[in-house]
């Protein structure tokens, strides 16, 4: 269980079934199913590629999530080969019969590149991290699978998911609190004292379950579950708790909500 946290596949599949909701809600716009495939392999790689990276740095040794990376650097570096080798025949063939979907995803990989490579780097400025973070996830697992038939009317989703994985990017910059005040990185949970960081996720959460509102009201049960939940990490939330703690709790909402849509529809 342990390397299905840590090797982020877990993240990858609650990715899909941020994707998939998008599916379930949208059924009746007959999307194509390759971007749930892209996703998968894409959060995995970016995910596992940047650790592995990250784990070279000396800074870096002895962090605990660092510190498993160098010692399964060479199996997940194969899983990454295997991932890409598996799916590329068949994401090649969309893209290629699909060449607006294509500059789409080039768009999303080049906004994504720009939060870990220089001269932007934009991963030092901590405060924007659950920003960039959102505007990904939403263009990835949202965007482009409703491409081309999104419209004004959409908005509302992709605004409470917006404010949703905005949330969970912001919670999940609590566990790094001591790194990142070493390294001086302005994240949320740097600059705020507890209980403003619990207000600021609060009100991000009540904001998400309001704008759920206006969707459909089967959602809206979907949103007040899921927000629910959210309230209920903030209020266990410790700085102490163990780093899976984060990566099945924090990540995991996605596919609860995605659960919670299935089962209130």
């Amino acid at each position: 269980m342990q390397f299905i946290l840590k090797s982020h596949i877990f993240l990858s599949i609650c990715v899909v079934c941020f994707t998939a909701q998008t599916y379930w809600i949208y059924s009746d716009f007959n999307l194509p199913l390759t971007p749930l495939l892209i996703n998968f392999v894409g959060t995995f790689c970016v995910y596992n590629l940047q650790k592995l990276y990250d784990a070279t740095l000396e800074s870096n040794e002895i962090e605990e999530k660092y510190k498993w990376y160098i010692q399964n650097r060479k199996l997940v570096l194969t899983l990454i080969v295997l991932s890409l080798l598996v799916s590329f025949n068949y994401i090649y063939h969309f893209l290629a019969e699909n060449t607006s979907y294509f500059w789409c995803y080039f768009g999303a990989a080049i906004f994504t590149l720009l939060y870990y490579v220089k001269p932007l780097k934009l991963k030092r400025y901590g405060w924007y991290k659950p920003f960039h973070i959102s505007i990904v996830f939403v263009f990835s697992c949202i965007i482009i699978p409703l491409y081309p038939k999104i419209s004004t009317s959409d908005l509302p989703y992709i605004t409470s998911q917006f404010l949703l994985i905005f949330c969970l990017s912001i919670l999940y910059d609590y566990k790094d609190i001591t790194p990142d005040l070493k390294i001086k990185l302005q994240t949320f949970a740097v600059r705020l004292k507890l209980q403003h960081f619990r207000l600021l996720v609060s009100a991000c959460s009540l904001s998400f379950i309001i704008t759920s509102y206006v969707i459909e009201r089967t959602f809206f049960y979907s949103s007040l579950a899921s927000g629910v939940y959210l309230l209920g990490l903030l209020y266990f939330l410790n700085e102490k708790r163990n780093y899976i703690y984060y990566l099945f709790f924090i990540d995991g909402t996605l596919m609860l909500q995605f659960c919670f849509t299935i089962f209130f529809s």
